[in-house]
């Protein structure tokens, strides 16, 4: 949420009524700001390889309740790539090559894949 979080808690916190529930999407905030989300009753908090670059980032993911957790498999450009400190933790590696390129035994290069999910 960056710049925008003091903004959002506060239209939340205005507005919980009108929600049912929602997810906060890539979410790469601190502990606090995590903190702040899971006040909110029916908040979950969605993560994907943008959420994994950094050592920081590591720790908070690691602090987010599972039941509260949301992994995703929609944003193409997020996936984890090896200067990100998630890296160290995948197992799986797939053949991959440029969409122009595509073959039925690989993925698509920089998209990430519902088989990619395990890597989380």
């Amino acid at each position: 949420m960056c710049a925008a979080g003091e903004d959002f808690y506060e239209i939340m916190t205005q507005n919980l009524h009108r929600f049912p529930g929602g997810v906060t999407h890539s979410f790469t905030d601190s502990t606090e700001d995590q903190d702040r989300l899971l006040s909110f009753e029916k908040m979950f908090i969605g993560v994907n390889g943008s959420s994994l670059k950094t050592n920081g980032n590591l720790e908070v993911v690691r602090g987010i309740p599972v039941e509260r957790l949301m992994m995703e498999t929609d944003s193409p450009y997020c996936d984890i790539i090896n200067t990100h400190a998630g890296s160290q933790y995948v197992k799986s590696v797939w053949p991959s090559k440029k969409k122009e390129k595509y073959e039925p035994d690989s993925t698509v290069k920089g998209r990430n894949e519902p088989c990619l999910v395990r890597d989380f």
